[in-house]
């Protein structure tokens, strides 16, 4: 599971049980993910060598979920990692946040391009996961930001999503033999440190209206 998102819902959950947690009865917990993956993505891998997508999976679209399904490359069965009822985000629910240029070398001629990221704020309902300790029936109100940075090994995995860009935004270094590969991390963590904000507060600001004696302000 490569989100960490059912064991952090698990342990609001607990927390919420033992009174270590404020959790107003009725309200949503409020959660935050980042996903560096894309938020389009159905799969990772290629051919029969698939594993289902990480944000995916988290949802069940309704369906009693397995307990056990296909892990990498489809090899090894690995515990169901679903905790919502709901289906994974429509893509109108996605909008842009984040827009950096980049060329894309692995087409001929190259291609100047915007790598672009998308956040998405969805209500959602826990169903029963007991491999990860979640119980059913807790409201989320979750805030994704998917930050849709193609690659080869990750997160394209030599699928439709496989891209090479310049300068690179490769995940694993490859050092002096390839020195463009990582050349564009510092950048791209600039531009999304810079465009995360204004989403995230106004996550937060709805967070703090509720929290508000008669739907005050928060002080």
């Amino acid at each position: 599971e490569n989100t960490a998102l059912p064991l952090t819902l698990a342990k609001m959950q607990r927390d919420c049980g033992a009174g270590a947690m404020r959790c107003p009865t009725g309200e949503p917990l409020d959660v935050v993910l980042v996903n560096d993956g894309n938020s389009n993505g159905d799969s990772d891998g290629f051919g029969p060598f698939k594993s289902p997508d990480p944000l995916r999976a988290l949802f069940s679209a309704g369906e009693p979920p397995a307990d056990w399904v296909r892990g990498m490359f489809g090899l090894p069965s690995v515990p169901n990692p679903a905790v919502f009822a709901e289906a994974f985000p429509a893509a109108s629910a996605w909008r842009p946040y984040c827009s950096v240029p980049t060329t894309r070398i692995d087409v001929w001629p190259h291609e100047q391009r915007n790598i672009t990221s998308h956040v998405a704020e969805v209500l959602l309902t826990t169903i029963e996961n007991r491999y990860y300790g979640v119980a059913a029936g807790s409201k989320i109100r979750l805030l994704v930001f998917s930050l849709d940075i193609p690659g080869v090994i990750w997160p394209g995995l030599l699928n439709r999503d496989t891209e090479v860009d310049r300068p690179g935004h490769a995940r694993l270094a490859f050092g002096r033999l390839l020195p463009d590969s990582f050349a564009g991390h510092a950048s791209m963590a600039e531009a999304q440190l810079a465009a995360m904000g204004p989403p995230l507060r106004q996550f937060l600001a709805k967070r703090a209206v509720r929290a508000a004696p008669s739907g005050g302000r928060a002080q």
